[in-house]
């Protein structure tokens, strides 16, 4: 009970100390696909392959289960990419014809996400400097993530984020 009222304190004082400045919305800058980074990727590919405790590494889905496990990884809880993305994830990475695995798809997986939590962040900023939440409202999130499909437009997707915002608000 203490330590809940030590930290509302905190965000109260955080809020207000910030409440007269204003929020300049910085862009994402993307991290860019190197000659190192690609020979590097090679390596631990190769690493894999012949020296990993899997025995019977098969290298010819790789591409498709190393996609689908970076997109879980970052988006698990279905918050930052939209279903006709990962649709195109997908498909460019079940065409993907090289020898390794398609680090370039990889790198564009990587710098969208980052890019949707600074998008995201931003949100949530001007959100509650508008504060405009109605906290009398039945709204629901729902945390049991894995049955969730990703959302079908951008609509759906700021609806979700303005949702997860009032959520941060009252916890």
């Amino acid at each position: 009970m203490i330590k809940n009222k030590l930290i509302w304190s905190f965000v109260c004082v955080v809020l207000i100390s910030c409440g007269n400045s204003t929020y300049e919305p910085q862009e994402y800058i993307s991290t860019n696909l190197t000659g190192e980074k690609i020979n590097l990727s090679k390596e631990v590919f190769k690493k894999l392959k012949k020296e990993h405790y899997i025995k019977n590494f098969v290298k010819d889905d790789f591409n498709n289960k190393y996609i689908d496990a970076l997109i879980e990884r970052l988006d698990e809880n279905k918050l930052y990419f939209l279903e006709s993305e990962i649709k195109n994830f997908k498909e460019e990475s079940s065409q993907y014809s090289g020898k390794f695995f398609d680090i370039d798809l990889a790198y564009l997986i990587i710098n969208l996400y980052f890019e949707r939590l600074v998008d995201f962040s931003e949100f949530q900023i001007k959100l509650i400097e508008k504060d405009s939440f109605d906290f009398t409202k039945d709204e629901f999130i729902d945390i049991y993530y894995e049955d969730n499909q990703w959302p079908a437009s951008e609509a759906l997707l700021k609806n979700i984020w303005r949702n997860e915002t009032k959520n941060d608000l009252l916890v």
